[in-house]
């Protein structure tokens, strides 16, 4: 009660939990029997939608909301620009990013399983005047690539995958 005083509510539940953890003797085997329950309801879906995009849903057990968050945390942070001006993305907007991020920490890591004996990557095609259309005539348009998924993307956004990709030019038709 006296630690009611100075906690907030989350580290106050926290002790809590710690409590009836230490004091109750079978608690340890209600608590290896509920996350073996929780472990069996892990599951993660993306709900796509047509233009691409997708919604995630899902369960996921203390253990791995525990390394997720662990994860996400450091790179959900605001990041203040560099005038100093405060970051004007939502706390799930930042969180978003930071589960991006990570996609492509892991990507960049080499340590993925590979697929089909290749490491995994993303494929983009994109036609030589599409990429080059706008850094040539920054008044035309901006052209188009592709997702190997058929979900088209802008030419803007395929120069800026680029820039931290590995490109294997293949050359179609004439």
């Amino acid at each position: 009660v006296e630690h009611a005083r100075t906690l907030n509510v989350r580290q106050l539940q926290n002790a809590a939990l710690y409590l009836h953890h230490r004091l109750d003797p079978d608690h340890g085997a209600r608590l290896a029997k509920e996350e073996q329950q929780q472990m069996s309801r892990r599951e993660f879906r993306l709900h796509l939608h047509p233009d691409g995009s997708s919604r995630p849903d899902g369960y996921l057990d203390k253990e791995a909301t525990a390394f997720l968050r662990t994860a996400l945390d450091p790179l959900a942070k605001p990041r203040p620009s560099a005038d100093g001006e405060r970051d004007p993305r939502t706390p799930g907007q930042r969180m978003g990013d930071a589960l991006l991020e990570l996609v492509e920490l892991a990507l960049r890591s080499g340590d993925l399983p590979q697929q089909a004996g290749q490491p995994v990557q993303v494929a983009v095609t994109i036609s030589l005047d599409d990429l080059q259309n706008r850094l040539a005539h920054p008044g035309a348009g901006i052209g188009a690539g592709m997702f190997d998924t058929g979900i088209p993307i802008s030419a803007e956004t395929v120069r800026r995958l680029a820039c931290d990709a590995q490109l294997i030019p293949v050359v179609l038709g004439s």
